[in-house]
């Protein structure tokens, strides 16, 4: 199946991980900064995300990305 979504860092070569579902509508910027999420391949199935923004640092959960990739 080919990945047609985002790779933080560029590592897109020999990309692995689960594929997890996030089925909110809101909170996806403390969704793909949650450090539980880490070596995971985030998927969202909401289709207007960013429409509202995104909130400053302090409701991030770690100063970056952890997930594998986000699609």
């Amino acid at each position: 199946m080919e990945f047609d979504g985002f790779v933080p860092d560029g590592q897109a070569d020999g990309l692995s991980g689960e594929a997890v579902f996030n089925t909110g509508m809101t909170g996806y910027v403390e969704t793909l900064t949650d450090p539980s999420y880490s070596g995971q391949i985030l998927v969202f199935t909401y289709p207007l995300l960013g429409n509202y923004g995104v909130p400053g640092p302090e409701t991030w959960r770690a100063e970056k990305c952890t997930c594998a990739a986000w699609w």
